[in-house]
């Protein structure tokens, strides 16, 4: 039951302090300030969803069945502690995240990372500044995917070992780490020498405020000068006010999955019926006032790989009752869902939850809410189980 989100920010002038949340905002917020992938986004302009362009990696090539990718790695860049970047850099990085057998290996890392490291097949070093990666079948999404394998500078790791390194973070980033209080605030400093060009900034600030009230009364006060995502209830009055309110539609879903060893979600007609009974159009533009837009499959209307023929679900409840009765439960059934309470672009989660509950109510699914904070959703996640042992789990992801 996905959606298409947009991101909208709002903004006052002044030191850059800034209000996020968890999960892919510790990409964005972090991990993409202290590191870099082999590729990265375009975020040099806000008309349109972000495409990838040479990171690290300068450019590369494609063989001819589309299995085998050769990069050739960006010359002069060096880690915050002086390390150079090079093929063993990206190996080095590598091997922490796929080979087990590797003293770099780091379990914890790995899981993180697992959503982009499987069109990966193998690696290997080619020359000082040259990397090739197979992979299993022609994958149009590995670029993308190595947006997000950043890499860490391999002398640190092997100082503070792989725990320790979370506390020294290096890498080749636009910023260097500084100083960290846990569920506090992070601080970090410009990286004079980017191989990009150094930061204007003197000082990023990035403290988590997941409540999203609470992020709008912090910028009105004055004591942060960003938030992501202010309540959509709150957009016309800070609009008003005179704040900048920034917004563009990326690849991002606030999507459903169902525990399909449970009955009677294994019958594929149950989530077939469960999709059309969700009004979708009215939760993007009534609930969330148009700051996310209905999407009706996977590929949202913002990317390339979006295709108009693959809309399959509507609106149509009538629909949706017709699959229950052929699938032996015309007269309804109980379920479980988890939802987090705010992190990482969830929007508003429990009232998108809580529309979601009466609107399946009307075709005879009795849903029973269970709170999850985020963190402890990923880690279900990331262990491959349902967050509560819920039968339904709702959150946002990038696709």
């Amino acid at each position: 039951m996905p959606r298409r989100a947009s991101r909208r920010r709002a903004v006052r002038r002044g030191s850059p302090v800034l209000s996020f949340t968890q999960g892919f905002e510790g990409d964005r917020f972090v991990n993409f300030q202290l590191y870099d992938g082999l590729t990265r986004y375009d975020l040099k302009q806000a008309d349109k969803s972000p495409q990838i362009v040479p990171g690290l990696a300068t450019s590369w090539d494609t063989s001819p069945d589309g299995r085998t990718w050769t990069f050739h790695l960006r010359q002069g860049v060096t880690f915050t502690d002086g390390t150079p970047f090079d093929a063993d850099a990206v190996i080095f990085g590598f091997d922490r995240l796929l080979k087990k057998d590797s003293p770099s290996y780091y379990p914890a890392a790995a899981g993180a990372a697992g959503l982009w490291t499987g069109q990966i097949k193998s690696y290997e070093k080619v020359d000082d500044r040259t990397v090739r990666i197979t992979t299993p079948q022609p994958s149009g999404h590995l670029l993308t995917d190595l947006t997000f394998l950043t890499f860490p500078s391999p002398t640190a790791v092997g100082k503070y070992g792989n725990q320790g390194f979370a506390l020294h973070p290096v890498g080749t980033g636009p910023f260097r780490f500084s100083s960290l209080q846990p569920g506090q605030q992070l601080v970090l400093l410009p990286n004079k020498d980017y191989w990009g060009g150094a930061p204007k900034l003197g000082k990023l600030v990035l403290r988590p405020v997941p409540d999203p009230g609470a992020r709008t009364v912090a910028l009105r006060s004055g004591e942060v000068n960003w938030i992501e995502y202010p309540s959509p209830d709150d957009i016309e009055s800070l609009t008003s006010a005179g704040y900048s309110l920034l917004a563009n539609d990326y690849d991002h879903l606030w999507y459903c999955t169902f525990d399909q060893a449970k009955k009677p979600w294994n019958d594929v007609r149950v989530r077939q019926a469960a999709n059309y009974a969700i009004d979708r159009k009215s939760i993007a533009g009534d609930l969330l006032k148009g700051t996310a837009a209905p999407a009706y499959q996977h590929a949202p209307a913002a990317t390339e790989a979006y295709d108009a023929a693959n809309d399959v679900y509507s609106y149509d409840p009538a629909k949706a009752r017709s699959l229950l009765a052929e699938a032996g439960v015309a007269g309804g059934f109980t379920t479980t869902l988890a939802v987090p309470t705010g992190g990482s672009g969830n929007l508003i989660p429990v009232p998108i939850a809580t529309a979601l509950q009466a609107q399946l109510a009307k075709i005879g699914i009795d849903v029973r809410i269970q709170k999850v904070e985020w963190s402890a959703l990923l880690a279900d996640l990331n262990a491959g189980k349902p967050a509560l042992g819920a039968d339904v789990q709702c959150a946002s992801t990038v696709t």
